[in-house]
């Protein structure tokens, strides 16, 4: 039985979205921020405070990338868990201190994805190399920039977000966090290359989502979309919403409900998905995902 509607939200790279704003299904902002030296103060404010212009709650995204002034890539989370990035965690959290609103921190996400070059991996200082091997150093990094964000930004939640591999769950940080963050995404290219057919949006959340639900947190689809360029797109998308408020909205207690879908409106920044080929354009006509 339907219970409820999850909520809708956007990372809209290309502005497209900016003209639907009276849509009172958009819920989520989400936007991307890499910690780095040529982070630009004040941009998380200005997100902030553009999301609540629009009436929706602010999804940040913190990209932990390593500081060659503070240590190593390879060093990355034994640095981050010692404090040695504190003065950077402070920074952003003084920008969603000033906003003084509800904001959800999405941190050092899809730390599951391959480490290598060859299957959309490579490109995170945080992912963990060995598949499905515990990582106290990611788990104590996790904590102690969530921790330390929780001490300073009141209305802030923490969202651990995998990638939503088989193994993700040998790097879940526990208690502190409130929500589960998935990416779900559809690439032919990819699909065909990898596993022989296109999956299903059904068959994908399957998975994922039976990877993650023994946490017993709300689950929000923190990047979701589906390859641009076809009436592909169109019809995989209007099917993967409807099978959500269908489905996944009605399994009972104690499973925890997908709450949220938040589609990525951009082109994809890690280069090609498979060798070769080209790389994802996710972009959609606003229209196509109500």
């Amino acid at each position: 039985m339907l219970t409820t509607n999850p909520a809708l939200g956007v990372y809209d790279y290309y502005g497209t979205f900016g003209s639907f704003n009276s849509r009172t299904d958009l819920t989520y902002d989400v936007t991307f921020f890499w910690w780095s030296a040529w982070y630009v103060k004040g941009s998380v404010y200005a997100a902030c405070n553009a999301a609540r212009s629009r009436g929706r709650i602010p999804v940040i995204t913190v990209q932990p990338n390593h500081d060659p002034a503070i240590g190593t890539a390879a060093n990355l989370l034994t640095d981050v868990a010692a404090g040695r990035y504190d003065a950077k965690i402070r920074l952003i959290a003084s920008e969603m201190v000033a906003y003084n609103g509800p904001v959800i921190i999405r941190f050092a996400h899809e730390m599951d994805l391959p480490t290598n070059a060859t299957q959309n991996g490579g490109r995170y200082d945080w992912a963990i190399p060995t598949q499905g091997v515990a990582s106290p150093a990611y788990i104590a990094a996790w904590n102690r920039a969530i921790n330390l964000f929780r001490s300073l930004v009141r209305q802030a939640k923490a969202m651990w977000s995998p990638a939503g591999q088989p193994w993700c769950n040998a790097y879940y940080p526990g208690a502190v966090v409130d929500y589960v963050g998935l990416s779900c995404y559809s690439f032919p290219s990819y699909d065909l290359k990898f596993y022989g057919r296109v999956r299903p949006y059904h068959e994908l959340m399957q998975q994922k989502y039976g990877t993650v639900y023994v946490h017993y947190k709300p689950v929000i689809l923190a990047e979701f979309a589906a390859a641009a360029g076809s009436g592909y797109q169109a019809t995989w998308v209007a099917a993967a919403l409807t099978d959500t408020r269908i489905y996944w909205d009605s399994l009972p207690a104690p499973w925890p409900h997908i709450v949220g879908i938040c589609y990525f409106n951009a082109k994809d920044t890690g280069g090609p998905w498979v060798p070769g080929g080209p790389i994802p354009d996710w972009s959609i006509n606003p229209m196509l995902f109500k």
